[in-house]
């Protein structure tokens, strides 16, 4: 008998059509405009997809429906029955439901992904959204930087210093205090800055788009000497 699940669900209707919000979710270029820096996908029942954030932070996962426009699912065989799946719905006036289903196991070993995703995909689906109604065919960037907590440091500390850093004037796009804050940088022509906040570290994705590959280093360099400042001790 087939494991038994439990999952959680997030939608977003976005002003694109199925086949933008399929090219996002199936193609590694489309996907690494808002998902990880390092993307790797096949097409097609049977297709891997490979996702790299850096530092052994990578997912591998296999397409076992694949429904061009309307559904696709990834499955992880060895974290069965880790699953996500994508389903896309046409709506009147131009626009287009993505709907993202992530299922897990019932045990307690599970809890602490099940909460950590359910509200990560609330993000994932407003970075679509973003890239999509307000980037679309704009170059983009992507990577992702970490800075570990040294002796001293504390994860409330850290939070305090990123609200009141005076170095990249931003916009919030979500807060989630302590943990948590994505922005988008009006001088990097709206480009997205996620901030996450643990104990062990601080983590930022920075995604540009429609900056020069120059710009975007310049970017990356500015992230990163801020994320030296906030967990400096």
């Amino acid at each position: 008998m087939p494991e038994e699940t439990r999952s959680h669900e997030t939608s977003v209707e976005i002003e694109a059509s199925p086949s933008q919000i399929w090219e996002m979710i199936t193609e590694s270029a489309g996907i690494a405009r808002w998902f990880a820096p390092e993307v790797k996908a096949e097409q097609g029942v049977g297709g891997k997809v490979f996702v790299s954030w850096g530092g052994g932070m990578e997912i591998n996962t296999l397409v076992t429906q694949w429904e061009p426009e309307v559904h696709v699912r990834w499955e992880d065989p060895e974290r069965a029955p880790l699953a996500t799946d994508f389903y896309i719905e046409t709506k009147d006036g131009g626009t287009a439901v993505l709907r993202v289903v992530q299922s897990f196991g019932i045990g307690a070993e599970w809890d602490g992904e099940f909460d950590g995703t359910k509200h990560g995909w609330l993000i994932f689906v407003r970075v679509i959204k973003l890239a999509i109604e307000r980037h679309w065919g704009k170059k983009s960037f992507h990577t992702s930087l970490i800075e570990m907590m040294p002796e001293g440091s504390t994860k409330a500390g850290a939070w305090e210093k990123l609200q009141s850093q005076a170095g990249i004037v931003w916009d919030v796009e979500s807060s989630r205090e302590p943990s948590e804050l994505v922005v988008l940088v009006p001088a990097w022509k709206g480009s997205l800055v996620w901030f996450t906040l643990a104990k062990q570290y601080v983590a930022a994705s920075l995604i540009t788009y429609g900056l020069e590959q120059t710009e975007f280093e310049e970017a990356r360099a500015k992230v990163g000497d801020l994320m030296k400042q906030v967990v400096a001790t």
